[in-house]
C-alpha cells in the first residue's frame, strides 16, 4: 500500500486494515500511530472503490484543522493521484474528492447537519473520548452506503477514565454474542517513527495522565476537585440548547480573563439566558502570549458579544487598567470601565461552580460549556502536541486534590502542577453573576449599533 510514503501498518494498525467489523475501538497510548493507521486506511479504500462516501470527524471542526488535517495532507494523501480539495484553506476545509469519485467529507460533531444527511461506507471519529454515545449511535445509522463490502466506524482515542461509555460498549457483548466493539490495542512498538524524546515526554507525566498516555490504561483520577463535571451532560450543542423558535435565548454576556505566559492563560465568554442558566460560548486556552496580544482577544470579544463585563484575575490591576483604556477608546459606550478584580476566594467558588453542576431539584444544572467555542483563535497547537489541557473540558476532569502532608494541615487546593487556568476563569464569572463579586449586578448597558445583540435583535430596553 502506497500513499504520500510507503507505509507498513504494524500490530493493531495491521488488524485495523483486516478488519470488516461493524465498530473499533482503536485504542492505546500516545503515539502509537493509532489516527496515521485511521487515516491510512481510509484513504486506502478510497482509492480502491470508486465513489466510495467517508467521513472524518472529532467532536468540533476547529480541533481537526491543526491535528486530524495536518496528518492527513502531510503523512497520507500523494499530491500526484490528483486528490481536490474542496472548501478553501485547511480551516474551512469541507471534503476531499478522489479522481475516480470517492469522497472523504470533514467535520465536527458539533454541527452534525452534514454528516447526518448522507450516507458512507467508513466513517472515522477521532479523539472519540470527546464525543458522547448518542452522536456515536447517530453516525451508526448513516453507514448504508454498500459501496463497500462490510460498513464499518472507528473511534480512535487514548484512554480515559474507567467507566467511559467507549470502554463500557467495548466490554458488551451483543444480540449475537460477539463484542459490541473490536478492541485494537495498539502499542509504541506498532510505530517505528517514535522517538525515545517523545517517550521521555511522556515519561514526565504524573498521575492519570501517565498511565493513560503512556500505559494505555483506563484509569480513573484520584481525588478529583469536580466529581459533579460531567461531559455528557455539561457540554452541549449550542443550536439545541440556546435557541428556540429562531431566537437565542441569551439575555448578555459576561467576559473573564486569567493572565498567563509561561502557563496558559484563559478568555472565556459566558452568556447568561433569563432562567439564570451560564453558557460558556467561547474560549481562548493559550501560552506564550503577550499582554497586547490577550487585549487583542478581549476588544474582539467585546465587539462580537457586546460584553456587559470582563471580570479579571485581581492579581495584575495594571493588566486590568489596560484593557479599560483599550475597550474605552471606542465610541457608543454608555459606560466607563468595564473590566474589573475577580473575587479570588478559591474555596467558594469552587463550591459554587460545582453547586451549578448539579441539576436542581431535579431540573437542569445552571452551568454548561457548548461546543465549538474556539473559533476566535483556534487551539494552542503546543498544548495539543504535549498532550495537555486545551480548553476547559480537557482541564477539570483533571482537576485533583493538592496531597495533605504529615503534620501539615489540609490545603483545599489543587495538587501542585495540575492545570487550573481555565477554571479560575470559571469560578471568576460564577461568583460574578451569582452575587459573590464587585460589581454587585450586570448593569446591562444598551446594544450597540451593529453588535451580536442588535442583529439578532434582542430586547434593548434593559439599560
Amino acid at each position: 500500500m502506497v500513499a504520500k510514503g510507503e507505509y507498513e501498518p504494524r500490530g493493531a494498525a495491521l488488524k485495523l486494515f483486516l478488519s470488516d467489523a461493524p465498530e473499533i475501538l482503536m485504542e492505546g497510548p500516545a503515539g502509537t500511530g493509532k489516527t496515521r493507521a485511521v487515516l491510512e486506511k481510509v484513504n486506502y479504500w478510497c482509492m480502491q472503490v470508486p465513489g466510495l462516501r467517508a467521513f472524518i470527524a472529532r467532536a468540533t471542526r476547529v480541533s481537526m484543522t491543526e491535528s486530524v488535517l495536518v496528518e492527513f495532507e502531510d503523512s497520507v494523501i500523494d499530491p500526484t493521484i490528483g486528490v481536490k480539495f474542496i472548501g478553501g484553506n485547511r480551516p474551512n476545509r469541507t471534503a476531499y474528492v478522489y479522481p475516480n469519485g470517492s469522497y472523504i467529507t470533514v467535520a465536527g460533531l458539533d454541527n452534525s447537519d452534514r454528516i447526518m444527511s448522507s450516507q458512507y461506507d467508513l466513517c472515522a471519529v477521532f479523539e472519540a473520548t470527546e464525543i458522547n454515545e448518542s452522536d456515536w449511535d447517530k453516525i451508526q445509522s448513516r453507514l448504508r452506503h454498500n459501496r463497500l463490502r462490510y460498513q464499518q466506524a472507528i473511534a480512535d482515542c487514548n484512554p480515559s477514565f474507567s467507566s467511559h461509555w467507549l470502554n463500557r460498549r467495548a466490554m458488551r457483548i451483543s444480540k449475537n454474542g460477539q463484542p459490541m466493539m473490536t478492541r485494537l490495542l495498539s502499542r509504541h512498538e506498532d510505530n517505528p517513527t517514535v522517538t525515545q524524546e517523545y517517550l521521555q515526554r511522556l515519561d514526565n507525566l504524573s498521575g492519570a495522565r501517565y498511565e493513560r498516555l503512556r500505559l494505555g490504561l483506563w484509569v480513573d483520577e484520584s481525588g478529583v476537585i469536580l466529581p459533579e463535571f460531567d461531559s455528557e451532560t455539561h457540554v452541549v450543542a449550542p443550536s439545541t440548547s440556546l435557541w428556540t423558535d429562531g431566537r437565542s435565548q441569551i439575555l448578555y454576556y459576561v467576559g473573564g480573563i486569567d493572565w498567563g505566559y509561561q502557563n496558559p492563560g484563559c478568555f472565556q465568554v459566558w452568556g447568561v439566558t433569563e432562567d439564570e442558566r451560564m453558557y460558556r460560548v467561547e474560549e481562548v486556552y493559550y501560552r506564550h502570549q503577550r499582554l497586547d496580544w490577550w487585549a487583542d482577544v478581549v476588544e474582539q470579544a467585546d465587539r462580537m458579544y457586546d460584553l456587559q463585563q470582563v471580570i479579571c484575575d485581581p492579581a495584575q490591576p495594571e493588566h486590568i487598567a489596560m484593557l479599560n483604556a483599550r475597550l474605552g477608546r471606542r465610541g457608543g459606550r454608555r459606560t466607563g470601565a468595564i473590566c474589573f478584580g475577580a473575587n479570588n476566594s478559591w474555596a467558594p467558588g469552587r463550591d459554587l461552580v460545582a453547586e451549578l453542576l448539579r441539576p436542581n431539584d431535579g431540573s437542569e444544572p445552571r452551568m454548561f460549556f457548548c461546543k465549538n467555542a474556539h473559533q476566535m483563535r483556534g487551539l494552542d497547537p503546543s498544548l495539543l502536541e504535549e498532550h495537555l489541557p486545551a480548553t476547559a473540558e480537557d482541564e477539570i476532569p483533571g482537576m485533583t486534590w493538592d496531597e495533605p502532608k504529615e503534620g501539615r494541615p489540609i490545603k483545599e487546593r489543587p495538587k501542585p502542577g495540575v492545570p487550573d487556568h481555565a477554571f479560575d476563569v470559571t469560578r471568576y464569572v460564577a461568583m460574578y453573576l451569582w452575587g459573590k463579586g464587585a460589581p454587585e449586578k450586570p448593569f446591562l448597558k444598551a446594544l450597540r449599533q451593529g453588535s451580536v445583540g442588535d442583529i439578532l435583535g434582542w430586547e434593548t430596553d434593559l439599560a
